[in-house]
């Protein structure tokens, strides 16, 4: 008997067990699958953040006033200042929201992950009411360059024509929104006038990027509408945390699957063992060496283990195709995809093979040092 039969042997000995086993396992690595990839969102968040740029807003989450922008370019050390306030609006029907940023001329170049051709650009200077989208919106409603659309806030009916498309590459499917002049927002909304929610302050070195966000914010300790500046990355980071600190909650979840796991697979394989003894004395009887029978029960558990990682990852898969989509929509910072990474899914093989050393650390070990003599004594 080869063995590799011999091992295909010994798992289907009780098939129930195996097939529970696995399927444990399987659930084991399904959430594993999913719940990394969740967490990977959270990194990217601050990961994708630039260190020379800064985040200006009103300490107290009020809005602030666009004449600080003079102020704020004099600081030592800021290169360029972009601002922009918010519209948020629906579209025909309350369901299909569409977020608006009011912005600056230089919205484009300070924030140049987002890429809009200088066509556009040009249109959207030129017309008060001209609107960049964003192509997951255009694509969203059915927009396109030269169709002019109202959006509804509130009492307020904001009428926009569309100059041009824009694109985000490297996060295609979180850019909802779309972008029009400060100038028509601030001439047509009914309060607030002369105010922005952020300015976006990119700096000249970014190591010294803290000493800017202090110094900014030490010319308006004193007024009515204080400022609190951070690095985007610690802005990013902020943003993420609004939801409760989901990262910490999720690793103890990991370590509390991996554990369960391990329980599961160590008793499976020890019972397996501890049910044939008698087998295994007899295998070494007739020449299989104490190694060959460690490798046996080794290779039994990684199959248990591989077997169930394999199907864990593969329903991970095909269930974060949809998962993925919806992880955008809890916060802006979040990278959304379609598919697991194949850093996770490698990963997750890594995990079923420590796995398997761990659970049949024990019982490989006792098999091995199994005296034939003593497992084939007759006990009364």
């Amino acid at each position: 008997m080869s063995f590799w039969l011999l091992v295909w042997a010994e798992l289907w000995r009780r098939p129930e067990r195996t097939i529970c086993t696995v399927v444990s396992v399987a659930v084991g690595f399904l959430l594993f699958g999913l719940l990394q990839s969740v967490n990977t969102a959270f990194g990217a968040a601050v990961a994708r953040s630039h260190a020379d740029r800064l985040m200006v807003t009103e300490r107290f989450g009020s809005s602030m006033p666009l004449a600080y922008l003079s102020q704020i370019e004099r600081v030592p050390g800021v290169a360029s200042v972009a601002w922009f306030g918010l519209i948020i609006a629906h579209y025909r029907d309350p369901k299909q929201p569409v977020m608006v940023l009011a912005t600056s001329p230089n919205f484009f170049s300070v924030l140049d992950e987002y890429k809009a051709s200088p066509a556009d650009l040009n249109r959207l200077s030129s017309t008060q009411t001209g609107l960049i989208v964003f192509d997951a919106v255009a694509k969203r409603f059915g927009w396109k360059v030269g169709d002019q659309i109202s959006l509804i806030d509130g009492q307020t009916v904001w009428t926009f024509n569309i100059v041009g498309i824009a694109t985000w590459p490297s996060n295609p499917a979180q850019a909802t929104f779309a972008v029009t002049n400060y100038a028509y927002f601030d001439a047509l909304r009914e309060s607030a006038r002369g105010t922005v929610v952020y300015f976006i302050v990119r700096v000249a070195d970014p190591r010294r990027a803290v000493y800017v966000a202090r110094s900014i914010d030490r010319l308006f300790a004193n007024s009515p509408a204080p400022t609190h500046s951070q690095q985007e990355s610690e802005f990013a980071g902020s943003a993420v945390s609004e939801i409760g600190d989901a990262r910490k909650l999720i690793d103890s979840v990991l370590v509390a699957v991996f554990f369960a796991m391990l329980f599961v697979t160590g008793n499976v394989v020890f019972e397996s063992v501890r049910e044939r003894t008698s087998e295994l004395a007899v295998l070494k009887t007739l020449g299989f060496s104490d190694s060959r029978v460690l490798v046996l029960i080794a290779a039994e558990a990684l199959t248990l283990c591989l077997s169930g990682a394999v199907i864990g990852l593969a329903l991970s898969e095909v269930a974060f195709h949809f998962v993925g989509r919806t992880i955008g929509k809890v916060s802006d910072w979040f990278t959304t995809t379609d598919e697991l990474s194949a850093g996770i899914i490698a990963a997750g093989l890594g995990l079923a093979i420590t796995l398997t050393l761990v659970a049949a650390a024990i019982p490989a070990w006792a098999a091995k040092r199994l005296e034939v003599v003593d497992a084939l004594r007759v006990r009364a």
